[in-house]
């Protein structure tokens, strides 16, 4: 039996770093060994093999790693979890008429609070309400309305709710990992915060879409542009003179014949040298150049022109990255649904927990009751607290009884009466006196013993001896009694022949005054007043001073006195008187001078 009190504390607690094979302490009381769970990271370890339990006086302890197997001393990245692990059953019962003894009821209801504690640590971990919030409903969405869906709180009522569609979601994750990639270009993650640089010419970018049918034609034609693009040098320069091909712009009608007349043209490309003539004398063909306006244009789609192999790349990089985004939430989709199996498995054992905790704890009732919380039968074993009798009450099967019973007051077979505060006072409230704190031996024993002090009757209390209780010595508050309500006779002996006292004596209280005194073999003797007045001998009696007697029986005969007249009887015959006056009367002859 567990003699400890099973403290409010957690059945939890957790060691890291390298801290060896312990022992490890936990502060929370068990009952058995079995009592607690040892988990080395994720891995459960097992009794004896790899760790060892040893349970202190007051039912906390500490485990100990055997240093085989997975109980292998903790290094700086382990994580080593104690647990609260007693089995969710109660696996004995009472018996009807049989002994409840404090000891098994503590045991059990010791076991009770370790198992609730148990469950109040899973629930700790649970997802939950706190104590103060608001709800009203905490019920799960139903199967049919939550499947492919994820959970969310209603933004009124905070109560669960079907939230939106897994597939959504999906969707949405693939964009953010694009919008992702879009932020890291801004911030400066790729160093060049093209996107601020595009929204500068958000202007030219629209032009762009106006004319992107154009764009993929030159997306098309991406080797002549590349060409272009090699001449960049050439373009430079023609940049440079922008004023003189500005000029030239105005003059495209003429511009447009030339380009009609394309065989003189290449005509005079052959002639380069008369060119280069030309060219030394540029500043009269920069006269021509009054249209440039028409060139920049142009300058502007070569910009778009040579942009465009890059951003057909970039698109080119977004779909490959698309692809990979696809993949990847294909395989986040597969990892989200085991996670919620496993969640949704989780949280069915926990709901089951709870369900069965919830059967056994009713919670506060003010009388009672007749179903547990979900409208079913009462089990065995299940708990309440009376708020009416303000008692905690367990359910035995058939009828509600007190859980436990309040010790305030009660006195603890340990204590000896130590615990009382007046231990006088107690032994008066029970009747005992002096009793509860002398020794047995200043007691007269049932099978006899010797009295070294007075036995006390009150009146009317007798002294009874005899099986039917056949003498009995009492006094009645004014006299006293020896009375004999036996069968046989009264015998009053005494063996003692004393020099100077009686061997019976009768006489006062003070024991100075002898009302009569019997010898041992010989006289009995009457007092008058302390003085002997009657005394028996070997012949007859004595007599100190007068006998006064109304007939006197001598055997035959009879003296009798009447009215001053003695008369002398045989056979209840007078045969002779004696008056006052000296008168005598005979009945029958008179001799005189005979021989007697």
């Amino acid at each position: 039996m567990a003699d400890y009190n099973i403290n409010d504390v957690t059945r939890r607690v957790q060691f890291t770093g390298n801290t060896g094979l312990g022992p490890f302490a936990f502060s929370f009381e068990i009952l058995t060994e079995t009592d607690v769970a040892v988990y080395k990271n994720t891995t459960l370890l097992t009794l004896t093999t790899d760790y060892t339990v040893t349970i202190n006086a007051n039912g906390t302890g500490s485990i100990t790693l055997t240093g085989t197997g997975s109980g292998t001393a903790l290094i700086s990245s382990d994580v080593l979890t104690i647990i609260g692990a007693r089995n969710l059953e109660r696996t004995t019962d009472f018996v009807t008429g049989g002994d409840l003894l404090a000891s098994s009821l503590n045991e059990q209801l010791d076991g009770l609070v370790v198992m609730l504690q148990q469950l109040d640590e899973k629930l700790a971990r649970s997802l939950r309400y706190d104590s103060f919030d608001q709800f009203n409903s905490a019920v799960m969405p139903a199967k049919a309305d939550r499947l492919g869906k994820y959970l969310q709180f209603n933004s009124t009522t905070g109560d669960p709710e079907a939230g939106p569609d897994s597939t959504d979601v999906t969707t949405l994750a693939d964009i953010a990992t694009d919008i992702a990639t879009l932020a890291d270009i801004e911030d400066g993650t790729d160093a060049t915060d093209a996107i601020q640089t595009v929204a500068g010419i958000s202007s030219d970018v629209t032009t762009v879409a106006g004319i992107s049918s154009n764009v993929t034609s030159v997306a098309g034609n991406s080797s002549n542009i590349n060409t272009v693009a090699a001449d960049g040098t050439d373009i430079g320069t023609v940049a440079t003179n922008i004023a003189d091909v500005n000029t030239v712009a105005g003059i495209s009608a003429d511009v447009t014949s030339v380009a009609g007349n394309e065989t003189n043209i290449n005509t005079v490309a052959a002639d380069g040298t008369d060119i280069g003539t030309v060219a030394t004398n540029i500043a009269s063909v920069n006269t021509t150049a009054t249209n440039i306006a028409d060139i920049n244009t142009c300058a502007t789609d070569i910009a778009a022109i040579i942009a465009a192999p890059t951003e057909a790349s970039n698109a080119s990089t977004s779909a490959s990255n698309a692809a990979t985004s696809e993949s990847n939430a294909s395989s986040y989709a597969s990892s989200a649904a085991s996670a919620q199996s496993a969640a949704e498995t989780a949280r069915d054992q926990t709901l089951a927990a709870y369900d069965s905790f919830d059967d056994r704890y009713l919670g506060t009732k003010a009388s009672d009751p007749t179903l547990d919380n979900d409208g079913n039968g009462l089990v065995a074993g299940a708990l309440y607290f009376n708020s009416t009798d303000g008692v905690m009450k367990v359910y035995t099967g058939s009828v509600w009884v007190a859980a436990y019973a309040s010790l305030s007051g009660a006195l603890l077979v340990a204590n000896n009466l130590s615990d009382l505060g007046d231990a006088s006072a107690a032994r008066t409230n029970l009747g005992l006196g002096t009793a509860a704190t002398t020794a047995s031996t200043d007691y007269v024993a049932v099978t006899g013993d010797s009295m070294t002090g007075d036995l006390s009757f009150g009146d009317n209390d007798k002294a009874k001896f005899g099986a039917n209780n056949d003498l009995q010595l009492y006094h009645d508050g004014a006299d006293s009694y020896i009375t004999d309500n036996g069968a046989g006779q009264l015998y009053i002996g005494a063996y003692e022949v004393p020099v100077t006292d009686y061997s019976v004596e009768i006489g006062n209280p003070a024991n100075n005054l002898t009302y009569a005194g019997f010898n041992h073999g010989s006289s009995v003797d009457l007092y008058y007043d302390n003085s002997k007045k009657f005394e028996t001998t070997n012949t007859g009696v004595e007599v100190t001073g007068t006998v006064t007697a109304t007939t006197v029986d001598l055997g035959d005969w009879t003296i009798t006195e009447s009215a001053g007249v003695l008369y002398f009887a045989t056979g209840g015959t007078n045969k002779m008187k004696l008056d006052a006056s000296g008168n005598l009367t005979v009945a029958g002859d008179v001799t005189a001078y005979g021989t007697i």
